[in-house]
Order: C-alpha cells, then sequence, then structure tokens
C-alpha cells in the first residue's frame, strides 16, 4: 500500500514574521558591538522623546515683555499768568504720533485748543503754547493743561495755577 504523505503547509506570513525576527535577533546577539548598539538605540529613543516632550511643552519659554514707558507731560513754568507762554514737554509717546495740546476751565466745560506737537522717534515733543488772555481765560486761578494723542488713547492732564492779571490804567 502506497502511503501518501501530505505536503507540508506553508508557513504563514505570521510564522515568516517570527522566523525572520528569531533570525535578526541570533544575528544581532552575535555581533560583537551588541551592547553598543543597543545603548544608542536607547539613547536616541530618550532624546527623541525628550524632543517630542520639548516641542509639545511649547519650546522655550517667551521673553518678558519690555515695558512701555507710560506717557508723561511737564509744564514750564509751573504757574503762569493768563498771556504768558508756556512749554509742554512729553515723553513717553508713540514716535511718530501727533499731539493736540488744550485747556480747559475748571469746570471742564470750556476747552481752547493750543498747538498741536509731532512725536520725534524717542518718543518725546516740546511745544510752546500761549495761553489766552482774555475772559474767562484771565479770571480764573487755574486751568487744565491736556495733552491727548491723536492715533491713540493716551491723554495727560495737568493743572496749571494762574497768577491773577492786574490792569492799571
Amino acid at each position: 500500500m502506497d502511503e501518501t504523505i501530505p505536503a507540508p503547509t506553508p508557513p504563514s506570513a505570521r510564522q515568516k514574521w517570527r522566523e525572520r525576527l528569531r533570525l535578526w535577533v541570533d544575528q544581532y546577539l552575535a555581533q560583537q558591538y551588541w551592547p553598543v548598539i543597543l545603548a544608542f538605540s536607547v539613547c536616541t529613543g530618550l532624546l527623541g522623546i525628550c524632543m517630542i516632550a520639548y516641542a509639545l511643552a511649547g519650546g522655550p519659554p517667551a521673553p518678558a515683555p519690555t515695558p512701555t514707558p507710560r506717557p508723561s507731560v511737564q509744564l514750564s513754568p509751573g504757574v503762569a499768568a493768563p498771556g504768558a507762554v508756556i512749554v509742554a514737554a512729553g515723553s513717553g509717546w508713540q514716535p511718530g504720533d501727533t499731539v493736540l495740546v488744550h485747556i480747559s476751565d475748571p469746570t471742564g466745560e470750556r476747552k481752547l485748543p493750543l498747538a498741536y506737537a509731532q512725536v520725534a522717534g524717542d518718543g518725546s515733543f516740546t511745544v510752546p503754547c500761549l495761553l489766552p488772555a482774555d475772559q474767562p481765560w484771565a479770571s480764573l486761578s487755574q486751568v487744565q493743561v491736556t495733552v491727548r494723542s491723536l492715533n491713540t488713547a493716551y491723554e495727560v492732564a495737568i493743572s496749571l495755577p494762574l497768577t491773577p492779571v492786574s490792569y492799571t490804567h
């Protein structure tokens, strides 16, 4: 009687993969430099993980913002008479901006523009202003001098005491 021997079954894809992996591991471990290669692989993996964590954390910290100087104005002289020239000097304003200098009475009901000034590249300006000598300004004991930016919301107000005017006939 003839005995038929069954044909061997072809290896499955999984068996082929396992056999390849076993061969690769045997070859890998047979090399004399495998500890160095393993250490290099581990370090490379750790470096990759650190780079991903760094990227997810947002990178280096953002630099601290540079503080923006607040606009300021000084008047010279500090006390003036109606009809006198005062000088408004400002710093910390936006370069290239235009500012309006105006005065108002203590109630804020009356306002009078005095001058416009162009802000220099360093954020400063200097502008002479002629105070009105006519009524009702001449009878006030103080006025409020306001400097307002035409391009931004900056506005600085300073109270300016006025000396009384005496008229002699």
